[in-house]
């Protein structure tokens, strides 16, 4: 029996389309995916597609534990570090961030190409929503390989010069970094580091007092964003719920970014991810399309067809090296 979603679907699809040429579509779409498609399924895709279906955004109150395909908008309040794990010579990432809402608060989990958005592209205070989310039964909103994410609103960003009392996020670049300072704290030993904040020509002095070893791990000219930074007493003080994002350094040559084109090239496929063109081989073109592997026969522009439209908009980590004066995929991220 088809859910009364469906069938509202199926009446406004007749009156837009007419019943034979819906009937049409609907064999076709089940057909596309070799038989493998409910007639139901079918339905809210074509529905997808004429902008009948639209997604319901549900307050973060009102995510419960068995909810799946969650669609949901908050307010990063915090970022955790982010956390490794390696499992058959595979490894994967994660971070816990808390999204906060006016109705309250959940952590999220994010993975992956996802989890590294966290690390210069997306921040603390930032405004974002969510797809395809799911309840753990940790009670945790986890977004994995079939999720997005989307910056709706950056958090402002403080000028040096202009501070005024309170919370702030800001960049600029460390121009120099100061001797450690020992005290004590409930008698155990404690450090507190420094370094000055460079920005448009104007500085601060910012103050580290929870993790402080962070510091130790910056580099004179780095441009780097701090943010839930505490100005008070013309200094810029980062306690437990501050962090410091390094803005400038490349890891191995990996990148992250929203795919915004994909078309075959050949025997591969050449994608545009977060501006940049990059070709995918043979060997790693099913990647591309989220498939470890083409199936016995199906063709490259098979999968294509089935796989193409649903991964824009989703984001990949990529290594990519120039060759010939183009940008070649050598290995991707994904859950």
């Amino acid at each position: 029996m088809a859910s009364e979603k469906a069938e509202k679907y199926y009446a406004e699809l007749c009156a837009q389309l007419g019943k034979e040429k819906l009937e049409g579509e609907v064999q076709e779409k089940i057909g596309a995916y070799f038989g493998l498609l409910t007639r139901e399924a079918a339905l809210c895709l074509i529905a997808k597609k004429m902008g009948i279906a639209k997604e319901e955004q549900v307050v973060l109150s009102g995510i419960r534990q068995w909810m799946k395909r969650v669609c949901t908008a908050g307010r990063i309040a915090r970022v955790f570090p982010m956390q490794e794990y390696e499992k058959n010579g595979i490894v994967k990432k994660s971070v816990r961030v808390v999204l906060e809402d006016e109705s309250g608060q959940c952590t999220l989990v994010l993975w992956n190409a996802n989890a590294a958005r966290l690390f210069g592209e997306i921040g603390v205070g930032d405004a974002v929503r969510v797809w395809n989310a799911y309840m753990t039964r940790e009670g945790e909103l986890s977004l994995g390989a079939e999720g997005k994410m989307e910056r709706l609103k950056a958090a402002p960003l403080g000028k040096i010069g202009h501070l005024k009392e309170g919370v702030h996020n800001i960049e600029g670049v460390v121009k120099e970094i100061f001797l450690d300072y020992p005290y004590m704290k409930n008698g155990k030993e404690s450090r507190m580091c420094s370094f000055s904040l460079a920005q448009g020509g104007k500085e601060a002095r910012v103050v580290v007092w929870a993790n402080p070893q962070r510091v130790n791990e910056l580099e004179i000219g780095e441009q780097i964003r701090i943010e839930n930074a505490l100005y008070k007493n013309n200094e810029l003080q980062l306690g437990e719920f501050a962090r410091i994002v390094g803005l400038s350094r490349k890891e191995n040559g990996w990148s992250e970014g929203q795919v915004e084109k994909l078309e075959i090239l050949g025997e591969g496929i050449v994608a545009q991810i977060g501006g940049k063109e990059i070709v995918f081989g043979k060997e790693l073109a099913p990647a591309a399309l989220g498939l470890k592997f083409l199936p016995d026969g199906v063709s490259l522009a098979t999968a294509f067809r089935l796989k193409g439209k649903e991964e824009i908009g989703k984001i990949m980590g990529v290594r990519a090296q120039e060759e010939g004066g183009k940008l070649h995929a050598k290995a991707i991220e994904r859950k």
